[in-house]
Parts: C-alpha cells; sequence; structure tokens
C-alpha cells in the first residue's frame, strides 16, 4: 500500500508583499470581474458588482462596434480605414481576453488564491537560493507591471493632447456648398458616435466621455495583460524550482544507491525517499510526501 501524506508550505511574507496579482484583483473588483460571489452575503452588494461587469463588458463592446462602424463610414479614406482596423483588431483581442476572465472567473479566483496560500517548494522550508530565485522572477512581474502602466500614461496623455478640436463653426456657416450638413465630430480614437457633437455642449460632452471610457477601458485591457503576464512568469518560477527539485531528487537517488559502500538498498530503504514537487496553482506536478510499502 502506497500513503502519500501532503506538506504544505508557504512563502514568507517578504516574497507575498512582491505578488503583484493580489492587487490586481481587488482593482478587478471595481469592474465587477473576478469577485468570488461566495464571500458576498449581501445580495445588494452582489447586484452592484453585477452592475459593474455588465458596464465593463459595454464598454468593451461599444470600443468594438463603434470602431467598426466608424471604418465603414470612412470607408474611402484608406488611412483612416487604416487606423481603425488596427483599433478594432486590438479591441477584438481585448474582448476575448475580457471573455476568458469572465467564463472561467471560479477557476482563475481559485488559481491566485493558491498563489498565495499554496506555493509548494519542495515540501520543505525552502533554501535562501529558492528565495532568492523566486524573489528574481516576482522582481522582473513588477518591474515588467511598471513598465507596461507607465505606457498606459504615456499613451493616455497622448490621446488626449491630440484630441481632434471642435470643427470651424463660422466657416461651416459661411459655406455654399453644403458641406455643413454632413460635417461628424472627428474622434481621437477612430469611433463612430450617435451624435455629431460638433456644437456646444454636445462637443464638450462628446469628447469628455469619449477620454472618460477610453482610460476606463485601457485600465481594465492593462490589468489583463499584467496579470496574464504574471501568470506566464510565476509558472515559469515553478518549472525553475521543479526543475531544481528533480536535479536535487536525481541527487538523492544516486546517494542512496551508493549507501554502505554500494551494498544493495532494501525496498523499505527506496520506499522512505521523499518526493518533492513545485506546485502552481490547481496543477501539481509532483507530490510531495512519503512512499510506504506495506
Amino acid at each position: 500500500m502506497i500513503i502519500v501524506k501532503m506538506i504544505n508550505v508557504e512563502l514568507p511574507d517578504s516574497l507575498k508583499k512582491l505578488n503583484i496579482l493580489s492587487l490586481n484583483v481587488k482593482i478587478f473588483k471595481c469592474f465587477g470581474l473576478l469577485v468570488d460571489y461566495s464571500q458576498v452575503t449581501n445580495r445588494w452588494k452582489a447586484a452592484f458588482f453585477l452592475f459593474l461587469q455588465a458596464l465593463t463588458i459595454f464598454l468593451h463592446a461599444q470600443h468594438l462596434i463603434c470602431t467598426s462602424i466608424e471604418m465603414y463610414i470612412l470607408r474611402n479614406s484608406p488611412n483612416d480605414i487604416g487606423y481603425g482596423f488596427i483599433f478594432a483588431i486590438a479591441h477584438a483581442k481585448n474582448v476575448l481576453k475580457l471573455g476568458v476572465l469572465i467564463v472561467y472567473r471560479t477557476k482563475y479566483i481559485r488559481l491566485f488564491k493558491s498563489l498565495d496560500n499554496n506555493y509548494l517548494i519542495q515540501g520543505k522550508p525552502p533554501t535562501d537560493v529558492e528565495l532568492a530565485s523566486l524573489a528574481n522572477y516576482f522582481q522582473l512581474t513588477m518591474r515588467l507591471g511598471k513598465y507596461i502602466w507607465t505606457s498606459f500614461v504615456l499613451t493616455a496623455l497622448s490621446i488626449c493632447f491630440n484630441t481632434p478640436p471642435r470643427p470651424n463653426l463660422d466657416k461651416m456657416s459661411n459655406s455654399t456648398s453644403g458641406d455643413q450638413m454632413t460635417i461628424r465630430r472627428d474622434s481621437g480614437m477612430k469611433e463612430w458616435f450617435p451624435v455629431r457633437g460638433v456644437e456646444s455642449p454636445y462637443f464638450e460632452l462628446t469628447t469628455a466621455y469619449e477620454l472618460l471610457t477610453m482610460a476606463a477601458y485601457f485600465i481594465c485591457v492593462n490589468l489583463m495583460n499584467v496579470t496574464f503576464l504574471a501568470l506566464i512568469i510565476y509558472a515559469t518560477a515553478q518549472f525553475s524550482l521543479l526543475a531544481d527539485s528533480l536535479k536535487n531528487a536525481t541527487t538523492n537517488v544516486a546517494d542512496i544507491f551508493k549507501d554502505r559502500g554500494g551494498n544493495s538498498v532494501s525496498k523499505k530503504k527506496l520506499g522512505e525517499f521523499n518526493y518533492h514537487s513545485a506546485s502552481f496553482g490547481t496543477l501539481t506536478l509532483m507530490i510531495p510526501g512519503r512512499m510506504e510499502y506495506g
């Protein structure tokens, strides 16, 4: 009979503080995403999170649909079509990522919790080498996250400062060609809006709405980008620990067979060998424990 005894070892607080996923999950809740409804006892609070999630879905759908309509309206302008196509592809990709977070919400919540509470490092207190290795991966994630957010701020500022100005209404009123009847508000995001918005206060309100929705949309997009990037890097860290565990296990097995000057080792001796693991979320690559034969 084989008895497997699970051993869980948490990371020290110094490394947990470098885990940016905990902060990301808290910000995601502002968009109604990754909410653990089993912990929400208030019905109104749960309904509020669902309302926020619906707004987030609408926000992503708005950018994709309005950009597609704008491309159709400006189909005779190759330059505008090119910009619109780039935006549409980016929006479609972001809608797909949002859908993945919503459909697999419970799995992601369980995965993020496991990164804080079930980091297995060989089923024993981590060595200084292992702690240093994990710290390097976590710090790399934080640096890349800072670069992504810095890029977001610079891009948002660039779009704000390059917002197309309001058309010259005096020139429109003096025009005899009838162009004033077809003039439309130009969008910095290449999006169509159901109002012309070329006169006050419509122009100011439409511009403010576009900038606010753009900021909220790209904050959510950056959260998803940083989160998925962190998961990839954390998985790499776990595989690195697993590789080190396998290397140490190979050395230990060799030492066992060399026990007592190369004498044969009993079956019970081999059964006492401790198998260690590096576990990532719900994926356990090897189970730590002790195998006993009976």
